[in-house]
């Protein structure tokens, strides 16, 4: 897979990525509400973050790791689960929200 098609994986989320001395970063704008911190550290910390400005809705998030082929595939990996739990989550709520709309209505 290229490094093209994973940043196309991030979505309308990917902001930019870049080289700072050692590391590779990938900044993402994630919505306020969705969890990062906490699913990474449910996964054993293996890539670093730092939250920077934020608004009403969405916050710019800079995951990073060491810059070489296993650091980057990490990251990488880590971004996707990240993205992938709160798109789950956030289609189990529209899941539920629906049901529950369709039962009062069935009452």
């Amino acid at each position: 897979m290229t490094l093209y098609s994973k940043i196309l994986e991030f979505g309308e989320f990917f902001h930019g990525i870049r080289r700072h001395e050692d590391f590779i970063v990938i900044d993402l704008r994630l919505p306020v509400s969705w969890e990062d911190d906490k699913i990474l550290k449910s996964r054993g910390a293996k890539v670093q973050m730092k939250l920077g400005n934020s608004n009403e809705t969405l916050k710019l998030v800079s995951f990073f790791n060491i810059f070489d082929e296993e650091g980057c595939n990490t990251l990488l990996d880590e971004i996707h689960s990240i993205l992938k739990w709160n798109r789950d989550i956030e289609e189990k709520n529209e899941l539920l929200n629906l049901k529950t709309l369709v039962t009062k209505n069935v009452c």
